[in-house]
């Protein structure tokens, strides 16, 4: 899929050819926590390791390659130290290539104009007849050829590789900024396409200062949810997150370029300021249901923590959501899954209590 040739300068001195290929490894998510990488050490062209742990992160160990160096020593006293401190440089520095080579395929929507014009470098004796009209209209369409290809072609990597870059944002904290703008989510606004938290950035509502995600087991069950189809019809996008790991994700990555990433399915998510009126319908609708609450409150505490006005649906009468600190009901599921027969109803989440 991609592929890298260089060489280092400065503390330690190698070369190295790493190889990303167009299937991820078809143990390598199921064995993840045991399975070896795939690089080979030499030291002046003998090979002197296979698949040492410390070359790369466990995150990113679907890549392939060789490293070469005539800076590590193999022969003299206190050499796992110095071998230790040398594995380190070249992990940073091999862990930042491969983070480039993956950049680069993301980065599909950067065509210059050099590029689409060697598309049309076959057809030269054709377009040396067209008109400026027909010229333009010719490099459109090949600027349009190659945006699809690249588009398709990290669409690919991130189908087979996505997941490692989602670990790799729980897993390398130097890196976590850089592996979040690779990441891909499906949104409301995305009729199925994947799309980056700078992509959302941009579309999001003036008034809008947070980046918004729902998660559970089915994206279109997601699509229809009361908290969902209430930001959608005040003109909101919602990241869809029907994935396992990206409530892991989420609990670590808190922030994107200064927007905190918040969960809608969670009790202390606010609206964003939709002018005065709203603020005034809301303080009427608290005013008149005042005694209802009350109510509620005295019926269920034993059941939820705290019943509540919101302006946050639309032709829904209630619904629950989880407490502020509690899990959300993805994240209860994944619990039991892990930690529980299926059959079983026991829970540390059962114990958080809801709002209503």
């Amino acid at each position: 899929m991609n592929w890298v040739h260089f060489n280092t300068e400065g503390e330690i001195v190698f070369t190295a050819v790493l190889y990303i290929p167009n299937r991820v490894p078809y143990d390598f998510y199921n064995n993840y926590n045991t399975r070896k990488n795939e690089i080979k050490l030499y030291v002046r062209r003998v090979l002197i390791a296979e698949q040492h742990a410390e070359l790369i992160p466990k995150y990113l160990s679907f890549v392939q390659g060789v490293i070469d160096s005539n800076d590590i020593s193999v022969n003299v006293n206190r050499e796992t130290l110095q071998q230790s401190k040398s594995f380190k440089v070249i992990n940073q520095r091999v862990t930042k290539k491969i983070l480039d080579m993956i950049s680069e395929i993301a980065a599909w929507e950067d065509v210059t104009e050099d590029e689409y014009e060697e598309e049309l470098e076959e057809d030269s004796e054709e377009i040396a007849l067209m008109d400026e009209e027909e010229l333009a209209k010719k490099k459109e369409a090949a600027k349009e050829k190659l945006l699809k290809e690249r588009k398709e072609r990290y669409e690919k990597f991130y189908e087979e590789f996505g997941k490692a870059i989602k670990l790799g944002i729980l897993e390398d904290k130097t890196n976590r900024k850089k592996l979040a703008s690779l990441s891909r989510w499906h949104t409301t606004k995305g009729d199925g396409a994947l799309v980056s938290f700078d992509q959302y950035i941009k579309r999001m509502k003036e008034v809008q200062d947070q980046i918004y995600f729902f998660s559970g087991e089915d994206r279109a069950v997601l699509e229809k949810s009361p908290l969902v189809v209430g930001l959608v019809r005040r003109g909101y996008e919602v990241l869809l997150c029907d994935d396992p790991i990206d409530e892991y994700v989420f609990n670590t990555l808190r922030e994107y370029e200064g927007k905190n990433i918040v969960n809608v399915g969670k009790g202390d998510f606010k609206m964003p300021d939709d002018g005065e009126r709203e603020r005034k319908v809301q303080k009427f609708l608290t005013k008149k249901y005042e005694p209802y609450v009350a109510f509620a409150k005295k019926i269920l505490f034993e059941r939820v923590n705290n019943v509540v006005v919101s302006s946050r649906l639309t032709n829904e009468p209630c619904v629950v959501v989880a407490d502020t600190y509690g899990y959300s009901s993805f994240m209860d599921k994944i619990q039991k899954a892990q930690m529980f027969n299926a059959n079983t109803d026991d829970s540390p989440a059962s114990d958080f209590k809801k709002i209503l």
